[in-house]
């Protein structure tokens, strides 16, 4: 009986660790948007205060992010899979939305029912309805290159902040009016590339957790191979 007890604990410790294994795994939430970021963003170059729509579009990734991560209905240590995930909410979100510039900053978001305009109040920008109320708030993001305080190298430059070669979720929106999708790839863009950077994220990313679960199975199997050897004496 006794034997049978020291087997089910160590079996139980086995499988605890191989369930705090997987979610060790899992990618940083920084990580995540940061990297899908890079992959689906090719706008033109600013602050983050002069014109609205890479803060409004990085905010829409940020939230997408936090309002799912941990879900079961997408591998979190997979960032492959995540920005082929995310691309495909996204062209849902735009469907029918009708981004808008005037070449002088005003950046709007048009719907069949809806028009919005965006202002900058107390250093946030602030999403405003046609009656004028507001209805969502995020902090500006920068595009521009941290290091060398220039812009960022962009694969193609967008036409006076329309949303032009914006590789929003689902790959470019280009300038043209007449692509519903807004100009968005197919949502069956390989992501090789981020998929091998999952893969060394991942390689990299142990949890002391996960050591420490390792750490005592051993412990527990040494304990259970002595107390079967005594019994056989």
């Amino acid at each position: 009986m006794k034997k049978l007890a020291v087997m089910l604990a160590v079996m139980g410790v086995a499988t605890s660790m191989g369930g705090m294994t997987a979610h060790a795994d899992d990618l940083d939430k920084d990580y995540i948007v940061s990297e899908i970021w890079a992959d689906v963003w090719n706008g033109k170059p600013d602050d983050g205060t002069a014109f609205p729509e890479s803060s409004y579009k990085y905010h829409l990734l940020s939230e997408w992010v936090e309002d799912n991560y941990g879900d079961y209905d997408y591998n979190w240590s997979d960032i492959g899979e995540l920005t082929y995930e995310y691309k495909d909410y996204y062209r849902d979100y735009i469907e029918d939305f009708d981004f808008n510039d005037d070449e002088s900053g005003n950046w709007t978001i048009d719907t069949e029912d809806e028009h919005y305009s965006f202002s900058m109040l107390n250093g946030m920008w602030q999403m405003i309805d046609q009656n004028g109320d507001t209805v969502d708030t995020f902090p500006p993001h920068s595009t521009l290159d941290d290091s060398e305080g220039e812009p960022a190298q962009a694969e193609g430059e967008d036409n006076g902040g329309q949303s032009g070669a914006i590789k929003v979720a689902g790959g470019t929106e280009s300038v043209s009016k007449d692509d519903t999708n807004e100009g968005i790839e197919s949502d069956t863009e390989p992501a090789e590339t981020a998929q091998t950077a999952s893969q060394t994220a991942s390689e990299g990313s142990t949890s002391p957790l996960a050591i420490g679960v390792v750490a005592l199975v051993i412990v527990a199997v040494i304990l259970a191979g002595v107390f079967l050897f005594k019994n056989r004496k």
